[in-house]
């Protein structure tokens, strides 16, 4: 089963990979990743390096760069149309037209897209009231109120770093070390 590398950060076995020096930065393009018996499992639409990236897709990249096949274009317009037709032509292995395993016909994303402060400012605040993302507590200093509850709560409990047998333990292994 295919694992979201995404919220991970971005690090799997396949993206370890160092990028070939011979390769450019390219503006806007299409692209087809090969299986390899050399046919097609993924097609998209990419800018900079996306093409060779597992990140940011449902399925992982090809492990050899040699797999992936590039059609560069002149505007983000005819890449749209490039990956609508790829998938048009080779089809969709979830529809049971064809191979590709693209969820979608292409042509859809927002790529490029800048949210402004006021909607940022917008969904931080929904968020903060509905409760999806609780506020960050680094920084802040507990009410009194708050420290006693948690004083109370401690209060008799042995703690295993101050249990008898393990101070004797510390010490052994402090003993000799100069201060």
């Amino acid at each position: 089963m295919q694992q979201n590398f995404k919220a991970r950060g971005c690090r799997s076995p396949r993206t370890t990979q160092p990028r070939p020096r011979n390769t450019t930065i390219m503006n806007f393009y299409s692209y087809l990743w090969l299986r390899e018996d050399g046919t097609p499992y993924y097609a998209g639409k990419g800018f900079g390096r996306r093409a060779f990236k597992s990140c940011g897709h449902r399925v992982y990249r090809p492990r050899e760069d040699s797999r992936i096949v590039v059609f560069p274009m002149d505007s983000e317009a005819l890449a749209f149309e490039s990956e609508i037709a790829l998938i048009e032509l080779f089809g969709r292995l979830d529809l049971g037209t064809g191979c590709l395993r693209n969820l979608t016909n292409g042509g859809d994303g927002t790529s490029g897209y800048r949210p402004t402060e006021a909607h940022r400012r917008n969904v931080s605040l929904t968020h903060k009231l509905s409760g999806l993302r609780p506020p960050s507590p680094l920084g802040r200093v507990p009410s009194l109120e708050t420290r006693m509850k948690v004083s109370l709560a401690n209060k008799g409990r042995k703690r295993p770093d101050v249990v008898e047998s393990n101070k004797r333990r510390t010490g052994e292994k402090r003993n000799g070390i100069q201060r």
